[in-house]
């Protein structure tokens, strides 16, 4: 996958891009269809919970949520966490459509489209969380280390 390095002046940070129109393709599938691939195996589906919770997720304290506006992929990943031991509440409505959101590093405002919902993995939980999923993003693996002791 070819990649290409810059910098934005805008974010003032580096931003990496790649491109596949292989993995595009397979992406540009709706979630329902992807199913036998997350589900293939055991690792299959703590990956896909991974790269969810990086996207997704958010650990502050003892507390993991995880927020999107699809309410079924809050419930699939549900699911799909009760299969390593994992329990999560939810999903509850937390952000309504028509809210303004303001970029926190930009100051420009946002109308949002869609409600927003959240989920939380329950505190006790956090360890077998952190065990068979965990994060890539090492901040938050950094933070989940710490909410587990």
């Amino acid at each position: 996958m070819p990649y290409k390095v810059g910098w934005s002046e805008k974010r003032k940070r580096c931003i990496v891009q790649g491109a596949s129109i292989f993995l595009y393709k397979f992406l540009s599938h709706q979630w329902l269809e992807l199913k036998p691939w997350i589900e293939h195996c055991n690792k299959c589906t703590a990956c896909y919970l991974r790269d969810f919770f990086d996207g997704e997720g958010c650990i502050s304290r003892r507390q993991l949520t995880i927020s999107n506006t699809n309410v079924e992929l809050l419930v699939y990943a549900r699911e799909l966490l009760r299969k390593f031991g994992v329990e999560s509440t939810g999903p509850y409505l937390g952000k309504l459509a028509g809210t303004v959101l303001k970029d926190s590093q930009t100051g420009k405002l946002y109308k949002r489209k869609k409600n927003c919902y959240y989920s939380y993995v329950s505190v006790r939980n956090l360890p077998q969380f952190a065990e068979h999923i965990g994060f890539t993003i090492e901040r938050k693996q950094r933070r989940l280390r710490a909410a587990c002791t």
